[in-house]
């Protein structure tokens, strides 16, 4: 089974599960993490950028690292395929909202 994780670009993070790959917006990453008690200093910038209150650009390249560092941070913790489940199961009770209106932000830009 070929399991493992991968940065594609500096805004997302993407994982490959039994040859199925699934990338995730750094942002929307931070704010499951969240839920699951990983907390970050840099929270509210996420929760600003999904709002529309402010700008992406570097900030975003921020929260990707940080992002990062708490994924590495749950794998000592969990496995890619646990983490994953619970991702999937938890995006369309809160996280797909936030994900279209960032998916819209970058449609207007």
């Amino acid at each position: 089974m070929d399991n493992k994780e991968t940065v594609t670009n500096p805004t997302t993070i993407t994982t490959v599960v039994e040859n199925k790959t699934k990338e995730v917006r750094s942002i929307i990453f931070l704010l499951f993490a969240e839920f699951l008690g990983y907390e970050s200093p840099l929270i509210s910038w996420a929760e600003q950028i999904c709002s529309g209150k402010i700008a992406t650009g570097f900030v975003e390249r921020i929260l990707n690292m940080e992002a990062i560092t708490i994924f590495n941070a749950m794998k000592k913790e969990y496995t890619i395929e646990e983490i994953r489940t619970w991702y999937d199961k938890f995006y369309p009770l809160v996280l797909e909202n936030y994900d279209e209106k960032l998916e819209e932000m970058e449609k207007s830009d």
